[in-house]
């Protein structure tokens, strides 16, 4: 049971953090588009 439970914390984790990738990444195509191409 609560290793079941450290494996969903971990997945939530590892979830938020592609999540936060991808907004920086957007950030950066979005600030790229605004600024010159």
């Amino acid at each position: 049971m609560h290793h079941k439970y450290l494996t969903k914390s971990f997945l939530y984790f590892f979830i938020n953090l592609i999540a936060c990738c991808l907004l920086i990444l957007g950030l950066e195509n979005i600030k790229n588009f605004c600024t010159g191409t």
